[in-house]
């Protein structure tokens, strides 16, 4: 499965242009809806032509039946490769913002940090997508679709970075800034959620939540950080 929830796709692209962004990486794009949605916001709204371009916007897949002429159309530069091999190795210039939508879950927890690290050295801003919840999955023809790791809110937050945090639908977001850049001012409002959905938010801890329904998995904090 090469594509995630619409839920949270608002948002996303609402924090992803609050940074306003020229350079562009999104690791793991799968079907390359998000390089879409930022391409038409930015440069395909505006009536400009390819030759126009305003944003640049590179992908990395590491599964290379996932990449066809339809991402090839959106994105500037495409890359099939394992993304840390790519992210290990980089030395051109710096990205304003770099994807992780539904990628940092299939990573193991301490190199899914180290992940982090090194894009926040080569990136000014990294945005987080990641189920709420732990669930198994693994697709025998592309073994980079397992799961490995569970991201509740606090453990996005034992990263250690500066970000901001919050939650859409089943999926836990977060914003994380590069230490010499300024957050920007936005806000997760949630203004139509039922009661029951904003009690358990405020009365039982994520953990918790999780907990009694059997739907964690391995994380920073069960082996320290």
């Amino acid at each position: 499965m090469a594509s995630g929830p619409l839920e949270p796709t608002p948002k996303l692209i609402e924090l992803a242009l609050a940074v306003e962004p020229r350079r562009v990486l999104d690791l793991g794009m799968g079907t390359g809806k998000y390089g879409f949605l930022l391409r038409e916001q930015t440069d395909l709204a505006y009536g400009r032509s390819q030759n126009d371009w305003r944003l640049h916007i590179t992908g990395v897949e590491g599964y290379a039946e996932n990449v066809g002429p339809h991402q090839r159309s959106v994105y500037d530069d495409i890359t099939v490769a394992e993304i840390a091999d790519v992210v290990g190795v980089y030395q051109g210039d710096r990205f304003d913002l770099t994807l992780l939508i539904d990628v940092i879950e299939h990573f193991a927890p301490h190199d899914a940090r180290d992940l982090v690290n090194r894009v926040l050295q080569i990136s000014r801003y990294l945005l987080i997508s990641t189920p709420t919840a732990y669930y198994a999955q693994d697709n025998g023809n592309n073994p980079l679709q397992r799961h490995r790791s569970w991201w509740p809110q606090s453990e996005l937050r034992r990263l250690g970075h500066r970000g901001i945090f919050g939650k859409i639908g089943h999926c836990n977001i977060a914003l994380l800034a590069a230490a010499d850049q300024t957050l920007p001012n936005v806000a997760f409002t949630r203004p139509f959620r039922t009661l029951g959905s904003y009690a358990k938010d405020r009365l039982l801890p994520e953990l918790y939540y999780r907990r009694i329904r059997r739907e964690v998995g391995p994380r920073l904090s069960q082996a320290g950080s």
